[in-house]
């Protein structure tokens, strides 16, 4: 067998026993599941959601539909409504909305809320102050296993200084422990952002150098906010905070301590290069 050859596969082979170490930390139901089927309260509804069998049931009927269906003007309304969002086809729930708009152009605004289809955000913006709006979908990524998580609990906010939006939201799974906090950036008031397995890694119950993962702890919640006050010794810094949930194999949370993870600096081109600081 050649060099080149050899090494090949000795790529191959390590790929595949990282997976398969990472697979075997994910041998038992997410506690946060089992907290959700036992204990009302606590964790969020958009996340106790997704362990409803009718969600899980429309999901995968609908995989391959037609996402997004025709929307009527609404201009003329009562109080002038508009409706930001593109309905999903089938119509199922859009919910928890957040919204920011631009200290450079008050014009410009970027809304998200959960979307069921597709298990991550639907990202709206307008340009127009309002009067018309777009959409498109955040979805979110787990570089552990290269797979696509399910996400929401969205927040958004505008930065002054890096004229860019942020969008935060959750990495989760209903079969694995895995739980992140991922934050995304746009540059184009939120016509693009950044790819699911570029985003910035706020805080993750998965140890990446060591293929471990920690299942007591779930996060839950996080919102956003930035320092826009150019005379702030920290301004253009992004606070994230979140819900630290720490939950008993029975599924009762002992212990869920508000978090913040904040950075200096979020690299448009790797997102993924930012560095967190916790408290």
């Amino acid at each position: 067998m050649s060099r080149s050859a050899r090494l090949c596969l000795s790529v191959v082979l390590a790929s595949t026993f990282a997976l398969v170490v990472a697979a075997s930390a994910f041998a038992a139901t997410p506690r946060w599941v089992t907290h959700v089927k036992t204990y009302p309260g606590g964790i969020s509804a958009g996340v106790r959601a997704q362990v409803s069998t009718s969600v899980a049931r429309a999901q995968a009927r609908y995989a391959e539909s037609r996402l997004f269906a025709p929307v009527p003007g609404f201009l003329g309304q009562p109080l002038d409504n508009v409706q930001m969002n593109s309905d999903s086809n089938p119509p199922l729930p859009q919910d928890e909305t957040w919204v920011d708009y631009s200290r450079a152009n008050p014009l410009v605004a970027v809304a998200a809320a959960n979307d069921y289809i597709s298990g991550g955000v639907m990202v709206m913006r307008t340009s127009d102050g309002g009067r018309t709006w777009k959409s498109t979908r955040v979805n979110p990524a787990f570089n552990g296993t290269g797979d696509y998580c399910t996400g929401g609990d969205p927040t958004v906010a505008y930065s002054l200084r890096d004229h860019a939006f942020y969008l935060g939201q959750l990495c989760f799974f209903r079969a694995l422990p895995v739980s992140e906090v991922q934050l995304y950036k746009s540059t184009d008031n939120g016509a693009t952002w950044t790819p699911g397995f570029e985003s910035s890694l706020v805080v993750s119950n998965f140890d990446y150098s060591a293929s471990t993962v920690n299942p007591a702890l779930f996060y839950d919640q996080e919102k956003l906010a930035i320092d826009n006050t150019p005379r702030s010794p920290h301004y253009g810094r992004l606070y994230v905070t979140y819900v630290k949930f720490h939950i008993k194999p029975s599924g009762f949370s002992d212990y869920c301590p508000v978090q913040v993870a904040y950075t200096d600096n979020v690299p448009t081109a790797r997102p993924d290069l930012a560095v967190w600081q916790h408290t």
